[in-house]
């Protein structure tokens, strides 16, 4: 009797592979490797990926990294940015902490937060 689903695949070649460094990246985006950057750092998965992957590129891009801190979490937006601070800390990477704080009961928080 034959299984009720499909049998796995194997895994392609690329499997496991790494993905392409800051260059490969930067020109995939139209932008020059080399040139300094500015890095919107969350501190969230995406962010801080990318984040690693600039600390790791040879040559290294010159990264000004900034944290806009909205504080909209209480003490959760401050360990965030406490965060961000302490792993460009650990990457030698130049940090900058934008103290923006919102009312979370306004209109159009979200409108807001993009201004």
């Amino acid at each position: 009797m034959e299984a009720p689903y499909p049998k796995r695949r194997p895994a392609p070649a690329t499997a496991g592979a790494l993905p392409p460094g800051w260059p490969a990246l930067a020109k995939a985006a139209g932008l020059v490797a080399e040139q300094p950057l500015v890095l919107a750092l969350s501190g969230g998965a995406d962010s801080c990926y990318l984040l690693q992957l600039l600390a790791e590129s040879e040559p290294r891009p010159r990264v000004r990294v900034v944290h806009v801190a909205h504080a909209l979490r209480g003490a959760e937006s401050e360990d965030d940015a406490l965060f961000c601070a302490a792993r460009c800390a650990a990457l030698n990477l130049e940090f900058e902490r934008v103290d923006a704080p919102l009312d979370p009961h306004a209109n159009a928080l979200e409108e807001r937060a993009r201004v």
